[in-house]
């Protein structure tokens, strides 16, 4: 009985083991590839020179593969997608589609050689700036589709403005003081290991009521002084000397 019990524990142990290095290996050593929809990738052979014959899986399913003197076959869905340097031993996929996100693997002579995780990204969005006011703060909120962040590849946020707190901030939200100014020209910008996209935000536009008349203030200052310029112009040319007579 202690046996068997004793048996059943290395046996989870080991399963364990087995787990834990599957994991180690397939996530943290193999490197990453991104690739747009639509676009294409190349999953080049780091230190290669020539083969005598090359193999790329994808999940352990062939793509493509070619011995010297032989000719090349490619496997679907990839036919007519794929370019292979048979010198390198690199592999272009071109119109890469969602379904090509998977682990590739080349070989050569049966030894894998290389390994990668492509991720299919799709195309980036735009990001949407929202902002509230409460009080003396407003508050910017840098936003994309939640289904877009949670399925795709990590999204970075960076900030751009005339002021301090916008320097290397990473994250999707950013909150300024009225008293900052309403006419700041707040930039944030998404990214992902393909692109960039940015969008823009007054601070202005956060605020209504103060947007108005910090709008009719700037309005008035250039007519008032249309008004004015020709009564200064006139003191400055006569104000001092008023009993000034003609010399003739």
């Amino acid at each position: 009985m202690a046996a068997g019990v004793l048996a059943g524990r290395h046996f989870r142990v080991l399963s364990l083991v087995c787990l834990w290095r599957w994991i180690v290996l397939t996530s943290c050593d193999v490197p990453w590839r991104y690739g747009a929809v639509n676009g294409s990738v190349t999953l080049d052979v780091p230190g290669s020179t020539s083969f005598e014959d090359i193999m790329w899986r994808q999940d352990r399913n062939k793509v493509t593969e070619w011995r010297r003197n032989d000719v090349e076959t490619t496997y679907p869905p990839f036919r007519g997608r794929i370019s292979l340097n048979k010198t390198t031993g690199a592999l272009t996929i071109f119109n890469l589609q969602p379904s090509d996100g998977a682990e590739y693997e080349f070989e050569s002579s049966g030894r894998t050689m290389t390994r990668y995780v492509l991720k299919v990204l799709e195309p980036l969005p735009s990001p949407t700036l929202n902002c509230t006011s409460t009080g003396e703060n407003i508050t910017v909120s840098c936003e994309i589709p939640e289904d877009y962040e949670s399925h795709q590849a990590p999204i970075r946020y960076s900030w751009s403005c005339p002021l301090a707190q916008c320097n290397n901030s990473p994250e999707p939200t950013m909150s300024f003081q009225k008293k900052d100014g309403f006419l700041q020209k707040i930039l944030c910008t998404v990214s992902n290991p393909l692109v960039n996209k940015t969008s823009s935000i007054y601070l202005e536009t956060c605020v209504p009521g103060d947007r108005s008349r910090s709008r009719y203030g700037l309005i008035a200052l250039p007519i008032a002084a249309i008004f004015i310029f020709p009564f200064v112009r006139y003191f400055l040319k006569y104000g001092r000397n008023p009993r000034r007579t003609d010399s003739s």
